[in-house]
């Protein structure tokens, strides 16, 4: 197609989806999520939930090491914490749509 397709159109846009708007040619487009369980613990205290704009500058650990910190604050919220690491995935050049939900556990 040569135009560049976000997470969402997976969901939507049927024209880039339809056997009568694609001529039949499959766009490689699913809504189906990459899904993996794992087993929560005692020592879990909260959960980083975001889509590629994170992950695309952040590995995994880095994004939970900056959560964690934030999270000592005692006047930090999950709210602010998710708010500071979309503006923190920002500053790091994401171009991507950036979502970002941090969960407490306790």
């Amino acid at each position: 197609m040569g135009i560049s397709i976000a997470v969402t159109r997976a969901l939507g846009d049927i024209i880039f989806k339809d056997d009568d708007m694609t001529g039949g040619k499959p766009s490689g487009l699913i809504a189906e999520p990459a899904l993996h369980t794992v087993t929560l613990t005692k020592d879990d205290s909260f959960l980083v939930i975001g889509c590629d704009g994170l992950w695309d500058v952040m590995e995994h650990d880095e994004a939970l090491q900056f959560v964690r910190e934030l999270l000592q604050s005692d006047t930090c919220t999950p709210q602010s914490a998710s708010e500071m690491l979309a503006a923190e995935a920002m500053k790091r050049g994401s171009t991507d749509n950036i979502t970002v939900l941090v969960v407490t556990l306790f």
